[in-house]
């Protein structure tokens, strides 16, 4: 049976569409592949069913292009309702219409790029950024940077940053060329580059980063949580022909659809050491087993390489090993400030940080033969890799000739598209030594089809997103952050609860599973969740693994050794830049919690509120004598029985215990469907039972965190689609709507599109009927 090419179009189309929309419903449940890629299978489907409309099914219609220019056809292309001519020619143009498979968008205009990026930024011409030197009063030359945004008028004042010279004087630079030829470069000469400073006439504010060629490459915290960033387009761009800056707020950033990865290798796996790897492993763990010290080793000492790629993107080597130790130090910010408590309580760590310890630059592709597997710097940097994929080929020093073993982690900077718009994976630290992942792990086999050991203590991040396109430095600096934290034992925060709080409780915190971009306060900040996770794995990790600090250095805001106080390189009222402490002085406000005005605070001051780590103590308060706040643990505990734990525990003496601990039991899960809502016990006598608590009361005591008609008697069902559904909230409708609106569209589009094209066929055959008719021949 002959159909006519409407009757085809409206078949084919709808048919396609259809399928296209169930493929592309199925495979986002099942999380199997991207929207990007659906829509692109989309766009295929079209530009096959315009080629079919073109061929007609009879051997009189071979080309359209003849049918278009011919006289006789001039009515046939001329109908009032769509034709075929017409059909084919707007498929034509929709086949000729330029669109590149996996997301690569066409050229566009750098404000265009930037807009996608950010919604409040300045673009700066060279002349509006004013630099001059001068020699400060301590000898040390100063740069004094002027230039005005946001309506505002800024003076930077920048020194040299001598915390880099303390810590990285004996850090080699290794650069890698594409035959595999080794050279070294002079640390040193990076570091004369870097500034730390201030913002004229506004006190507590500091300024860190370092300038590339006269471009300068700077982070302004204003406030802790008011962070300005300056740094050169090119950097964005790739165009190393661009000297514009470009200015923005953290705050200004637009959030992204873009995930961290996180690699767990199974614990199954067999830890069989290679000659190889055991050697350097082990000569790494007698060196820490030699650091004896009073103090807790803090330091985690990391190797940093860029692949040819970043090289490349973002100009030279310098520039890029200067990007590699300045994101080193703004992830530090975030760990050196945090408090890390075990799950148990007992244990605090604090000023935990991150030390360059070896610093690596392919500067061209690795030529790798066709027969072995993929080599991390190989020359395929267009093509869609896989993380996974790409994180072993790191990890595979037998094929990389890296020494991965000698260091606590080693993080590779990247500029590679990787599939499932991730920007960054690590695998994650543990506490149990046998088990491979994260800091100071032993190797362990590919389970990616590698068939050979790799190294685990290994991350990576990618300063490319799916499309090819650079994202924000500060975005690539919290990635890089959060898959640090990842090597350090942290899981992604729980998608509910106190570690996932919304936008008006500061937003997302640094380990969720969405990349952040720093727009919101909690985004530079980690969870009590990634903090307890972390804890526990330095617990055990410490001794082996970590190393102390390489030296003190005054003027970097921490108060160290041998230093009366640091406020930092300008020094404030009560310390001077010298790190004393300033005539008539006896503490520093910048230091001490408890110092107001240069003296100690008055008793009862309040120096820090109560905190979720110490759910069952009160504020914290000032003796009038010392200086130093009060630790949580020091501090008045709350009235026993005093709710914690969202109702699963009470305080006694100042701790929060749960309900079987106050009876001197352990809690367990409950092993019957039907007591899952009930808090169960299990006593400290072999072979005791995992009962409920009943608590001297007839029924067992009800967990308040179960839903009060959750029913178990079908296996959890119930519950597991409550849980479901109290998920669901205006602002997660609000995040399925925005990231699928290009699906929602073109559902809706061919809802209406079908039986538009149906009605349109059912009156085209009455129509035809209708002429048949006048035509009939009359016989009398």
């Amino acid at each position: 049976m002959y159909l006519s090419p409407e009757k085809r179009f409206v078949m084919l189309f709808s048919v396609s569409g259809l399928a296209a929309a169930h493929l592309t419903a199925f495979r986002l449940v099942c999380g199997r592949s991207s929207l990007r890629e659906i829509i692109d299978l989309i766009w295929v489907l079209k530009k096959a069913i315009c080629l079919l409309i073109i061929f007609p099914l009879r051997s009189s219609d071979r080309t359209v292009a003849g049918r278009m220019a011919s006289h006789s056809h001039r009515k046939w292309i001329g109908l009032s309702l769509p034709s075929r001519g017409q059909l084919a020619y707007l498929c034509i143009l929709v086949a000729l219409q330029p669109h590149q498979v996996n997301g690569a968008k066409s050229p566009q205009s750098v404000d265009e790029y930037l807009h996608s990026q950010l919604s409040e930024f300045e673009l700066l011409q060279p002349a509006r950024l004013v630099s001059r030197r001068s020699l400060g009063s301590d000898a040390l030359p100063t740069q004094h940077l002027h230039f005005v945004a946001f309506s505002r008028q800024f003076h930077l004042v920048l020194k040299p940053d001598r915390s880099y010279a303390s810590q990285l004087h004996p850090v080699v630079s290794t650069l890698i060329a594409q035959n595999g030829s080794r050279s070294e470069l002079k640390t040193k000469e990076l570091l004369e580059d870097f500034f730390t400073g201030y913002i004229d006439d506004q006190p507590g504010s500091r300024v860190t980063g370092y300038a590339d060629r006269h471009r300068f490459h700077l982070t302004v915290y204003e406030t802790d949580f008011n962070v300005l960033n300056i740094e050169p387009l090119s950097l964005l761009t790739g165009n190393q022909s661009e000297d514009r800056t470009l200015v923005y707020y953290d705050s200004g950033m637009n959030s992204t659809e873009f995930w961290c990865g996180l690699h767990n290798p199974s614990g199954n796996e067999t830890l069989v050491e290679t000659a190889a790897a055991a050697g350097s492993w082990r000569r790494y763990r007698r060196s820490a087993d030699l650091q004896t010290s009073s103090t807790r080793r803090r330091v985690c000492r990391l190797q940093l390489i860029a692949d040819h790629a970043f090289v490349a993107h973002v100009g030279s080597v310098s520039a890029a090993l200067k990007f590699l130790i300045k994101a080193t130090d703004d992830a530090n910010r975030i760990f050196f400030n945090s408090v890390f408590t075990t799950s148990s309580g007992e244990v605090n760590f604090t000023a935990i940080s991150f030390e360059v310890s070896s610093l690596v630059a392919m500067t061209g592709p690795t030529a790798v033969p066709a027969s072995e597997a993929m080599h991390f710097n190989d020359a395929n940097i267009h093509r869609e890799v896989s993380a996974y994929q790409l994180l072993e080929a790191f990890a595979d020093f037998r094929q990389n000739g890296l020494n991965l073993f000698a260091h606590c982690l080693n993080h590779l900077v990247a500029f590679r598209r990787l599939k499932k718009r991730l920007l960054g994976l690590a695998y994650q630290g543990t506490q149990f030594r046998s088990q491979p992942g994260g800091l100071c792990s032993n190797p362990s086999y590919s389970i990616h089809g590698r068939h050979t050991y790799v190294a685990r203590n290994v991350g990576l991040t990618t300063f490319s997103n799916n499309k090819g396109e650079a994202i924000s430095t500060r975005q690539a600096t919290l990635v890089m952050a959060h898959e640090l934290a990842h090597n350090l034992g942290a899981a992604h925060d729980p998608p509910a609860g106190e570690c996932n709080p919304g936008p008006q409780q500061g937003g997302h915190f640094l380990m969720h599973v969405k990349a952040v971009t720093g727009k919101d306060i909690n985004h530079s900040r980690l969870s009590v969740c990634s903090r307890k996770a972390i804890a526990d794995v330095l617990a055990s990790r410490e001794a082996d693994c970590f190393s102390n600090k390489t030296g003190q250095v005054c003027g970097n805001g921490r108060r160290e050794v041998g230093e009366d106080c640091d406020a930092g390189p300008a020094g404030d009222d009560c310390c001077g830049p010298d790190c004393r402490l300033r005539p008539g002085a006896s503490c520093s406000d910048a230091n001490s919690a408890c110092c107001i005005d240069c003296r100690p605070a008055a008793a009862g001051f309040v120096c820090r509120r109560a905190q979720p780590l110490w759910p069952c103590r009160s504020d914290a308060k000032c003796d009038g004598r010392s200086v130093a706040c009060p630790a949580p643990e020091t501090t008045a505990p709350l009235a026993n029985g005093t709710s914690c734990l969202r109702g699963l525990g009470a305080c006694a003496g100042g701790d929060c215990l749960t309900r079987c601990q106050l009876v001197g039991k352990t809690d367990c899960s409950c092993p019957l469907p039907a007591d899952a809502c009930s808090q169960c016990c299990r006593g400290d006598r072999d072979g005791d039972a995992c009962e409920p608590h009943r608590d001297g009361a007839t029924a067992a005591v009800r967990r308040p965190d179960c839903p009060e008609a959750a029913d178990f008697a079908g296996g959890g069902l119930t519950v597991r689609m409550w849980r479901l559904v109290g998920r669901i909230s205006g602002e997660s409708l609000g995040d399925i709507l925005r990231c699928n609106l290009v699906f929602i569209v073109v559902l809706l589009s061919l809802l209406a599109w079908v039986p538009a094209c149906c009605i349109y066929e059912h009156s085209t055959q009455l129509s035809r009927r209708a002429r048949a008719d006048a035509v009939l021949p009359v016989y009398s």
